[in-house]
């Protein structure tokens, strides 16, 4: 196996924590480039793109480590460029990258001391890490370092897999760990301005375990305006949601909003180049995305995996140019905003902020050329389209309800901007769902929020003009909304859906819950879980022709109590792949159950 040197006793203490004493800015001063960036790529890049069969592929294959060790001998990338990756980036929109120094596989793409198991021992002899930060902080990107706390190849990492035989009778985690810190420091030592440290695979490991305090000391010692992500098992800087969009934002526990990034992949699964992906987000959703997560409060880091020559597939070019040319017309609407501060919107679209404007997203163009915004308590002091700002738009005061006139057409088939200037902070009256004046409750899923952790597929989707379910293909994926009941009691739940026999179908389960969810997105890292809750009504989803035809169904009883409830739709068994699309429920006293649908 490749040699692997070991720092001293000496040098592991000189990198404990008891000898740091820079103090870093607060979290509010470093993290202001991050919220200025909201969009950034992501890149997973070594020697497992040879295999074509993504990142975790000595995992998957269970490859031994001196047998994966012969792809370093073959890993050459000569079409590699770092001007091209980063005018990428730039042409995207994106304002910084994230590039994987280490992954699990423990290869290096940078020059270490540490360890011989590095891209300066393959053939390409270059130091990626280096040429990348440089051409990034060249061209005025802010650039982050990926890190892997997991490494299968490192002698002292624990625990071993059930597929790699080496003896670990002699292996020492903490040894691994003085390893592990003097890389990062080898790292953080060359470079000026870093944005961001990028932990990953901590999972197997407590925070104390990994001595993860002394990590963040060192780094703070070295980059003082660095920001830290979450995966060393302490809440650090930002959180780090992985293939899912929380569904409210996320917040500390003082109650104020917490910082985070949602990373995702283009691809249906891998990170790092798959050879056989045939699946990839289509441009829109991935707009569509970047703006969810921006009204949400949080940056988007997007993923690519470049192939082992150094090229970048062109599957991602397309789409990164497709969202760089909507953020070329729209960005001012996603750089440096906050997030919306309407918990609803009566259209299907999002909302984006900063001091003085809004700036409303808008998906479904309103045909009658009228955009509604209920619920805003400020003078409107002027309106008009993103692409145009020059042509003001027209609108009208109703109470707290304000009318913006705008053109017939929607400037973008995808997401069109109205920016919306006002007197001073946003003053919002909250649309609230509740009992019409017979009891009855509707919920359209346009109001809905989509949880889900890790690999979410749901999403919203538009036929005609009616929101639904899309791509629901998932059990952890469900959709939940909370509302007011006037009078407590038994309802009947009628659900309003369609479904292809030969694609969906399937079982779906229903929950009510007294009070709503109090906190629901435990754990917001890579290995979140929905909550439990346990289901009341079980229900199968019935053919309605098409996707398009679209019938409402009885599903049976619950009870609600008056003030405060939620509603929990999710799949149980779905044997052809998609559930349903389902477009809205409703709660009907069960007095009224007989009376029609409206």
């Amino acid at each position: 196996m490749m040699r692997c040197f070991f720092l001293s006793a000496v040098m592991a203490g000189a990198l404990g924590a008891s000898s740091l004493t820079v103090q870093s800015p607060p979290a509010a001063v470093r993290g202001q480039w991050f919220q200025d960036a909201r969009f950034g790529m992501f890149i997973h890049w070594g020697v497992y793109s040879l295999v074509g069969e993504g990142e975790w592929v000595q995992q998957t294959k269970m490859i031994p480590p001196d047998e994966y060790e012969k792809l370093g001998r073959q890993f050459n990338p000569v079409h590699f460029d770092a001007k091209a990756w980063v005018d990428l980036a730039r042409a995207a929109g994106m304002k910084y990258m994230v590039v994987t120094t280490k992954h699990h596989d423990g290869f290096c793409l940078f020059d270490t001391k540490l360890t011989d198991w590095n891209v300066m021992k393959t053939p390409f002899r270059r130091d990626i890490v280096a040429e990348l930060t440089s051409e990034a902080q060249r061209q005025g990107l802010t650039m982050g370092y990926y890190y892997s706390i997991l490494d299968w190849h490192h002698p002292d990492y624990l625990p071993r897999h059930a597929w790699d035989k080496r003896p670990a009778a002699d292996a020492d985690l903490k040894r691994y760990l003085a390893y592990a810190r003097g890389q990062v420091k080898e790292l953080l030592s060359r470079s000026r301005g870093l944005g961001s440290v990028w932990f990953d695979g901590s999972w197997e490991h407590t925070a104390e375990e990994l001595q993860s305090s002394e990590m963040i000391s060192l780094i703070h010692s070295l980059q003082p305006n660095a920001l830290i992500n979450n995966r060393l098992n302490l809440e650090a800087d930002f959180s780090t949601p992985e293939q899912f969009i929380p569904a409210v934002g996320l917040k500390n526990p003082d109650g104020s909003d917490r910082r985070w990034e949602n990373c995702l992949t283009m691809t249906s699964h891998w990170w790092g180049y798959d050879r056989l992906e045939t699946d990839y987000k289509p441009a829109d959703q991935l707009i569509r995305t970047l703006v969810d997560v921006a009204s949400k409060g949080g940056n988007l880091l997007l993923n690519i995996g470049p192939r082992p020559d150094g090229t970048i597939q062109q599957e991602f070019i397309d789409r990164l140019y497709a969202i760089g040319r909507w953020m070329a017309v729209n960005g001012e609407a996603i750089y440096g905003t906050s997030a919306s501060p309407f918990p609803r919107l009566p259209f299907y679209g999002r909302c984006t902020s900063r001091p003085g404007t809004l700036y409303f997203h808008v998906y479904t163009w309103p045909a009658d050329g009228k955009l509604v915004i209920p619920g805003l308590k400020n003078r409107v002091k002027s309106a008009y389209l993103l692409h145009d700002r020059a042509q003001p738009l027209g609108f009208q005061q109703g109470g707290d309800t304000w009318t913006i006139y705008v053109p017939r057409e929607a400037p973008d088939p995808v997401a069109s901007v109205v920016a919306v200037e006002i007197e001073g902070a946003p003053a919002i009256r909250p649309m609230q769902l509740s009992s019409d004046g017979d009891g009855r409750i509707d919920l359209p899923v346009l109001h809905a929020e989509i949880r889900s952790q890790h690999g979410q597929r749901m999403q919203f989707g538009v036929e005609g003009r009616e929101v639904h379910t899309a791509s629901w293909t998932r059990p952890v994926d469900f959709v939940y909304w909370e509302f007011e009941a006037k009078q407590g009691g038994d309802y009947q739940v009628q659900l309003t859906y369609s479904c292809d026999e030969k694609q969906g179908g399937g079982e779906f389960g229903i929950s009510a819950l007294p009070g709503g969810i109090a906190e629901p997105q435990k754990g917001v890292g890579s290995t979140a879980r929905r909550p439990e809750i346990p289901i009341q009504l079980y229900g199968s989803v019935q053919d309605t022709g098409s996707w398009s035809a679209y019938h409402t169904v009885a599903s049976g009883t619950v009870k609600l109590e008056q003030g405060k409830n939620g509603i929990v739709v999710r799949p149980v068994h779905l044997p052809r792949g998609h559930l349903m699309n389902l477009s809205r429920v409703r709660l009907i006293p069960v007095a009224q159950a007989g009376a029609p649908a409206r």
